[in-house]
């Protein structure tokens, strides 16, 4: 289940939780899901002591947290996350946070927090701001317990040859734009892919994952040998850390992600030497992997797409909002 609260222009959300893949009028909110919104903010009255304990359930290791509930109600809430937990770890909290619409950053000692700015709910009364906050809760949690859940496979036997968590931080530094750049039409490429994967990238496009170039690994594609181990390419100037996703995304199939020589492009690889069957198997893996995931962060793209200009766009691409507006989430 997905949870939207952002409307079309991205400056507000609706409190409704829906399975379709389309955005709420304001105006719907927050009558819909009432009991819901109710019965979770008693679980946080506590606070926060649950919602920390269903954190760690789920995987994770809380370290500090802001409900931004009560004599709080105006200040930033947040949640930091121990990135020592297990690898890759912050590209999987990027991916969490943007299925939920919250706004994640790597904090200067490796953590994450992930943070839900005052700025979306400005110009609320007090009784529309809790529904508001109780509602991101509740979309953050769902992001949580589903994300965790598809990743439970990799996270008991973790493997982490390349750290997105060190490219996001040293290549960017601080400072992103995405470049100018339209996925290609898969038509204008599918002739040249593997006969045997066709399927599988025109799905993987389909789904939000824009892909530049693959091997299926087949004998029966490369009759006159040549062939090598499967592997795909995606453009990395999609949107805004849609690394993350890609590396969220390999994680949950059991492929294994890397970062293009040129740093951009995000290669998952299958490394295990196998039968044409096994590797049509990791293929079909990986598109299955990409039907979960690809539709709980479609309004994410939608919002960060670089012709709409919306307001969640220009505080998501921010890098150093945490050390300026709260820096008591730093825990110094």
């Amino acid at each position: 289940m997905r949870c939207s609260r952002r409307t079309e222009d991205g400056q507000r959300g609706s409190s409704k939780l829906t399975d379709n893949t389309e955005s709420q009028e304001r105006e719907d909110a927050p009558q819909d899901d009432v009991a819901a919104m109710a019965e979770f903010r008693e679980f946080v009255s506590d606070g926060g002591a649950g919602l920390r304990e269903m954190f760690r359930n789920a995987g994770l290791q809380p370290k500090r947290l802001r409900l931004g509930f009560g004599r709080n109600i105006r200040k930033t809430p947040y949640v930091v996350f121990d990135h020592r937990t297990y690898p890759q770890i912050e590209a999987h909290l990027f991916t969490i946070a943007d299925s939920a619409m919250w706004i994640p950053e790597i904090l200067p000692n490796g953590d994450v927090i992930i943070f839900d700015t005052f700025e979306w709910y400005e110009g609320c009364g007090f009784a529309d701001l809790e529904a508001w906050r109780t509602l991101a809760w509740m979309c953050l949690a769902g992001g949580i317990s589903g994300v965790m859940e598809w990743l439970e496979p990799y996270r008991s036997e973790p493997i982490a040859d390349e750290r997105w968590a060190h490219q996001e931080r040293d290549f960017l530094a601080g400072l992103y734009e995405v470049p100018p750049n339209e996925p290609m039409p898969v038509k204008s490429f599918i002739g040249g892919v593997d006969h045997s994967i066709r399927r599988h990238i025109r799905e993987l496009n389909r789904l939000g994952f824009p892909t530049i170039e693959c091997c299926s690994g087949i004998s029966r594609d490369h009759p006159k040998g040549g062939s090598m181990l499967p592997y795909v390419f995606f453009d990395d100037e999609a949107y805004c850390d849609v690394s993350a996703h890609l590396f969220t995304l390999a994680n949950m199939a059991g492929w294994e992600p890397s970062f293009g020589a040129h740093g951009y492009d995000v290669m998952l690889g299958y490394s295990i030497d196998a039968l044409d069957d096994e590797y049509l198997k990791a293929w079909d893996e990986l598109v299955a992997a990409a039907r979960k995931l690809g539709p709980v962060l479609k309004e994410y793209r939608k919002l960060m797409d670089r012709h709409e200009n919306t307001m969640y766009a220009v505080e998501r691409m921010q890098r150093d909002y945490t050390l300026k507006n709260i820096p008591e989430a730093l825990g110094r």
